[in-house]
Protein backbone atom coordinates (compact mmCIF):
# COMPACT_ATOMS: atom_id res chain seq x y z
CA UNK A 1 0.00 0.00 0.00
CA UNK A 2 1.40 3.41 -0.94
CA UNK A 3 1.79 6.22 1.59
CA UNK A 4 -1.09 8.27 0.10
CA UNK A 5 -3.32 5.18 0.29
CA UNK A 6 -2.33 4.58 3.92
CA UNK A 7 -3.10 8.19 4.87
CA UNK A 8 -6.40 8.09 2.97
CA UNK A 9 -7.30 4.85 4.78
CA UNK A 10 -6.49 6.37 8.19
CA UNK A 11 -8.72 9.38 7.57
CA UNK A 12 -11.61 7.72 5.72
CA UNK A 13 -13.86 8.71 8.62
CA UNK A 14 -13.43 10.14 12.10
CA UNK A 15 -13.37 6.83 14.03
CA UNK A 16 -9.59 6.30 13.80
CA UNK A 17 -8.85 9.94 14.57
CA UNK A 18 -11.09 9.76 17.64
CA UNK A 19 -9.24 6.62 18.77
CA UNK A 20 -5.87 8.40 18.48
CA UNK A 21 -7.17 11.44 20.34
CA UNK A 22 -8.50 9.21 23.13
CA UNK A 23 -5.13 7.46 23.46
CA UNK A 24 -3.32 10.78 23.77
CA UNK A 25 -5.80 12.07 26.34
CA UNK A 26 -5.57 8.89 28.39
CA UNK A 27 -1.84 8.24 28.35
CA UNK A 28 -0.12 11.60 27.82
CA UNK A 29 2.30 12.56 30.59
CA UNK A 30 2.38 16.20 29.51
CA UNK A 31 0.26 17.99 32.12
CA UNK A 32 0.24 21.25 30.15
CA UNK A 33 -1.42 19.57 27.19
CA UNK A 34 -0.96 19.70 23.48
CA UNK A 35 -4.13 21.73 22.84
CA UNK A 36 -3.02 24.45 25.27
CA UNK A 37 0.41 24.56 23.61
CA UNK A 38 -1.21 24.94 20.17
CA UNK A 39 -3.35 27.84 21.35
CA UNK A 40 -0.34 29.50 22.94
CA UNK A 41 1.19 29.71 19.45
CA UNK A 42 -1.66 31.89 18.16
CA UNK A 43 -1.86 35.64 18.54
CA UNK A 44 -5.54 36.13 17.81
CA UNK A 45 -6.86 39.70 17.59
CA UNK A 46 -10.22 40.53 19.17
CA UNK A 47 -11.93 40.23 15.79
CA UNK A 48 -10.66 37.62 13.40
CA UNK A 49 -11.74 34.89 11.04
CA UNK A 50 -10.28 31.45 11.61
CA UNK A 51 -10.19 28.78 8.90
CA UNK A 52 -8.99 25.32 9.91
CA UNK A 53 -8.54 23.13 6.84
CA UNK A 54 -8.34 19.53 7.94
CA UNK A 55 -9.97 20.13 11.31
CA UNK A 56 -10.88 16.47 11.81
CA UNK A 57 -13.53 16.19 14.49
CA UNK A 58 -13.20 19.86 15.47
CA UNK A 59 -12.14 18.85 18.99
CA UNK A 60 -9.28 21.36 19.03
CA UNK A 61 -11.66 24.28 18.70
CA UNK A 62 -14.73 22.91 20.49
CA UNK A 63 -12.79 22.07 23.65
CA UNK A 64 -11.14 25.49 23.82
CA UNK A 65 -13.91 27.84 22.74
CA UNK A 66 -13.15 30.16 25.65
CA UNK A 67 -9.72 30.94 24.16
CA UNK A 68 -11.20 32.24 20.91
CA UNK A 69 -12.01 35.97 20.97
CA UNK A 70 -15.77 36.51 21.27
CA UNK A 71 -16.07 38.64 18.13
CA UNK A 72 -14.34 36.04 15.96
CA UNK A 73 -15.72 33.65 13.38
CA UNK A 74 -14.53 30.05 13.07
CA UNK A 75 -14.90 27.75 10.08
CA UNK A 76 -13.63 24.18 10.03
CA UNK A 77 -13.30 22.09 6.88
CA UNK A 78 -12.71 18.38 6.70
CA UNK A 79 -12.67 15.80 3.98
CA UNK A 80 -14.06 12.34 4.49
CA UNK A 81 -15.23 9.68 2.10
CA UNK A 82 -17.93 8.62 4.52
CA UNK A 83 -20.45 10.75 6.38
CA UNK A 84 -20.27 10.79 10.15
CA UNK A 85 -22.87 11.38 12.82
CA UNK A 86 -21.09 14.48 14.14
Amino acid sequence: MSMPDMVRDQYVDSARLKARIALHERFSVNKYGWLRWVFDQFELPEQCRILDVGCGTGALWAAKRKWIPKESRMTGLRRSRQPTSE
